[in-house]
């Protein structure tokens, strides 16, 4: 996958910007607040219909224009070509157009255009609370499963309305039969996904190793567990996973009428980091915890990758101040040579790297 084109209107610092970036690597370099990661931010919004910040469509508006207009076109690997337009007014709304055929729900573009950003924000996941490092594996897999993206919408939906009726229990004191069903609803749909983050778990650790493999002088061995609260066996099936999760509510059931909210499932779930076989989270150093970032972010390229047969346009937000000057060429001797694909960094001035795009961001603003 890689991005031919995109016009971006009224987003962030940009009045109008165009761009038309190589296939390859594409460093867009310029003095902090110029707009540099605004760029990363559109095309992350054409291929996922967000920002990979956690911001607010309004947020992203430039001020006092009444509307912002991201459009992009992109080509496959297999040589397909389409196009995306993202449009967002206070009074409209945010509408999504693939090939000019509006989208009836955001979710439907997910994972047929793969997408990895990285930004400094990104420490949150290794540092954050649990809730973070849900979201990295719940990007991964939606990306690359549409399965696994329709069972974890369905479970959300499940899970607010069980708890609804959890809460009207609490509150009137008088049991609801139906919470039966409630509960293996959500007890079936956890087994799918508690089953799809343990594979994924298996199958990224051999990427995540191979990522600090490509890194001179980085001896420590990292290492992930999925941590769902039930007690596991490697390659245990959905069935039996459902059964030991109904096990759980079961056990469970007086609490969570008592506090009228569910206590177990996935969406309470966490993955624990180590290097060296100590937690990364109590025992690292921040520079561990940037490098961690760094490649669990590499690995997660390298894992879409191989599910999809495609590869992933990668974002970079000022990924150089996170690595000296020797990891930051391994890295892009990586990004050319091991990973390929399209690669976008953003950095505050031009690097002595040959055979690299590089563009100052003032040469993509038509009106700024």
């Amino acid at each position: 996958m890689y991005l031919n084109h995109i016009s971006i209107q009224s987003f962030r610092a940009h009045a109008l910007t165009t761009y038309s970036p190589e296939k390859s690597i594409n460093i867009i370099y310029g003095k902090n607040g110029s707009g540099k990661t605004n760029i990363l931010e559109a095309i992350h919004y054409a291929m996922l219909t967000k920002s990979f910040l956690t911001v607010s469509d309004q947020e992203t508006l430039r001020f006092n224009d009444p509307f912002f207009e991201i459009k992009a076109s992109f080509k496959r690997q297999d040589q397909f070509q389409s196009s995306v337009r993202v449009y967002y007014s206070p009074s409209e709304g945010k509408h999504v157009f693939v090939n000019k055929t509006r989208l009836e729900t955001f979710s439907e573009i997910v994972g047929d255009y793969p997408c990895v950003s990285l930004s400094p924000y990104d420490i949150s996941i290794t540092q954050g609370s649990p809730q973070e490092r849900r979201r990295f594996l719940d990007n991964s897999l939606s990306q690359t499963s549409k399965a696994y993206l329709k069972d974890l919408l369905n479970y959300k939906r499940s899970l607010l309305q069980r708890n609804r009726l959890l809460s009207e229990v609490k509150h009137t004191g008088k049991f609801r039969p139906e919470l039966h069903s409630f509960t293996e609803v959500l007890a079936t749909i956890s087994s799918r996904i508690i089953h799809q983050r343990l594979t994924f778990c298996e199958t990224f650790r051999a990427h995540l190793l191979d990522s600090y493999a490509q890194f001179s002088n980085l001896s420590e061995l990292p290492d992930l567990t999925y941590e769902c609260g039930l007690s596991l066996s490697k390659g245990e099936d959905t069935e039996s996973i459902e059964k030991k999760i109904q096990a759980r509510f079961s056990t469970i059931q007086t609490d969570e009428i008592r506090r009228g909210t569910t206590l177990f499932g996935p969406h309470r779930d966490d993955l624990e980091f180590r290097i060296n076989e100590m937690s990364l989270k109590k025992f690292a150093s921040q520079g561990q915890h940037k490098t961690f970032v760094v490649c669990l972010k590499i690995a997660q390229h390298l894992y879409m990758q191989e599910m999809l047969g495609d590869k992933p346009i990668f974002l970079l937000d000022d990924v150089f101040s996170e690595l000296d000057y020797e990891r930051s060429g391994e890295l892009i001797n990586f990004l050319e040579k091991g990973i390929g694909g399209q690669t976008f960094i953003t950095t505050t001035e031009r690097k002595r790297f040959p055979n690299v795009n590089q563009v100052h961001i003032t040469d993509l603003l038509v009106e700024g």
